[in-house]
């Protein structure tokens, strides 16, 4: 995984805050990512994903709200991921949809705003995923279409 551009937060997960006109080396073994309002989310083909960048509302998911400028490990077994504004949407191998960050709106799907650190279990039975601004949409592996957040 290659990088370059506003680096501000530690986005670009190269372990500075220094922004890049040209791409430098993030991480290797990566098979995809997703760039959220001010964090990064990284898959590798391992299934584990990484988190960096932004996190003062815990969109990284690794229990803390500090921003992370070097990519910290989240989760394992992840098929892929989304990320919105300010919150991660992490679908794991087993069709279980996991979510953290802020939750204006209610955009998580976990009933409630409150925020989360930590990933959350929101539903399971998941094919896809799509996080917005200030809402999401899940497409369940019975092909319902289920939304949350800002309407």
């Amino acid at each position: 995984l290659w990088a370059c551009g506003y680096n501000e937060w530690g986005r670009l997960g190269d372990g500075t805050t220094t922004n890049r006109a040209k791409p430098v080396q993030v991480m290797s073994g990566v098979q995809s990512m997703a760039a959220g309002e001010d964090h990064s989310l990284i898959l590798k083909t391992d299934g584990t994903l990484w988190a960096c960048g932004k996190n003062g509302w815990g969109q990284l998911g690794d229990g803390t709200t500090t921003n992370l400028s070097t990519p910290v490990q989240v989760m394992s077994s992840v098929r892929s991921m989304a990320a919105g504004e300010y919150y991660s949407l992490i679908l794991k191998t087993d069709s279980t949809l996991w979510a953290c960050g802020q939750n204006y709106f209610g955009k998580l799907g976990d009933g409630t705003t409150v925020v989360r650190v930590t990933p959350v279990h929101i539903m399971s039975g998941v094919q896809s995923i799509a996080a917005g601004e200030r809402h999401t949409f899940i497409l369940k592996t019975d092909g319902t279409l289920w939304g949350c957040g800002d309407n």
